[in-house]
């Protein structure tokens, strides 16, 4: 989901004639939380590649800020 954003925000970021974007989910269901396999994902993997994981997800929110 997070490179999926990333690469939505950044072909929005491309398009010129775009003056807003509007981030919205499908279905009747939200979740704020962490997603439960995700965090088992967080226990069994490698210093290194939780902290490439934080590192995109902070590229994430960064990336809003950015935009022109």
């Amino acid at each position: 989901l997070v490179e999926a954003l990333k690469n939505a925000l950044r072909d929005a970021d491309a398009a010129d004639h775009l003056r807003a974007i509007v981030i919205r989910g499908a279905g009747k269901d939200f979740c704020s939380g962490a997603d439960l396999s995700a965090l088992q994902k967080i226990a069994a993997s490698s210093y290194e590649e939780n902290l490439e994981d934080a590192r995109s997800l902070a590229e994430l929110f960064a990336m809003p800020r950015r935009m022109k």
